[in-house]
């Protein structure tokens, strides 16, 4: 959602520009744009810089979890990780979403929960159909993953956490102009209705979402 966001912003700038955007395994992502085999790269998580590569978290949203109908804690109005420290988590593959997978666990970390855990059997990033599988107590989200979910309770996690999401581009390559302008333009876009942005975005003011 946020890389088409940018590129849709990018395109009322600067419509002579074409971008291609596809989509990559995270290790492959970063290894393109240390190569320079891609210009810009977009991706959840706090990730590793190689040599020669500029990162930037720039954007987030807000980390939530989903519950079962009938949850003891579906009445809420938010929920502590901590509270659900020993029901089971059913964690997205990281064989098939390997960023979305490594922003869980870095929010765990951040909580300094380790709940027991299986992967799920659902292929789909969303998740939407892990009600199906019984053994699974809660899962984690973010609102633009959280749409999919009908049955679902979603309730946002309270201390409040954030998946941020990082951009990275080579300088090198930044030197065109297309490139620089594209950089610039993601820097500096409002983000998406609900993100916020974060401290490398340029426009950045603490605690500000932009509203739906």
């Amino acid at each position: 959602m946020l890389a088409s966001h940018l590129c849709d912003v990018f395109a009322a700038e600067a419509p002579q520009v074409i971008v291609s955007m596809d989509q990559m395994w995270l290790r492959t992502l970063t290894r393109a744009v240390a190569a320079g085999d891609i210009d810009v790269a977009v991706t959840c998580g706090i990730i590793d810089e190689p040599d020669g590569v500029v990162s930037e978290v720039f954007c987030a949203e807000r980390l939530l979890v989903g519950l079962r109908p009938g949850h003891r804690l579906a009445r809420r109005a938010s929920v502590c990780l901590a509270d659900l420290a020993q029901e089971v988590l059913g964690r997205t593959r990281e064989s098939l979403f390997p960023a979305w997978a490594l922003s869980q666990r870095q929010a765990l970390e951040r909580a300094g929960v380790r709940p027991p855990s299986i992967d799920l059997e659902d292929t789909d990033l969303a998740a939407a159909r892990w009600l199906d599988q019984r053994e699974v107590g809660w899962i984690m989200l973010i609102s633009s993953l959280a749409r999919a979910h009908t049955a679902t309770v979603v309730k946002p996690v309270e201390p409040v956490q954030l998946v941020p999401f990082t951009l990275q581009w080579n300088p090198d390559r930044a030197q065109t102009t297309a490139v620089a302008r594209f950089v610039h333009a993601a820097l500096t876009a409002d983000p998406p209705p609900g993100w916020l942005t974060q401290p490398g975005h340029l426009r950045h003011q603490a605690g500000t979402a932009r509203k739906p």
